[in-house]
């Protein structure tokens, strides 16, 4: 009873940490195109790639009940 507690609460903090890494990156490209120093596309794949990573992390750890 306790683990799958605390489980739940991982997984929320875990969703939680990448919703804040997924709207700090949109908001940090945004900030630094209107300072003027455009991101290159290298970048912003690498940012894209680490959201992907994130995602499958999260997906595999809902898969346990």
């Amino acid at each position: 009873m306790r683990d799958s507690h605390i489980l739940r609460v991982l997984k929320q903090i875990l969703v939680l940490a990448g919703l804040l890494i997924r709207f700090g990156t949109v908001f940090g490209h945004r900030f630094s195109i209107e300072r003027g120093r455009m991101n290159s596309a290298l970048d912003f794949r690498q940012t894209r790639s680490l959201n992907s990573r994130f995602n499958e992390m999260i997906s595999i750890l809902f898969r346990f009940p």
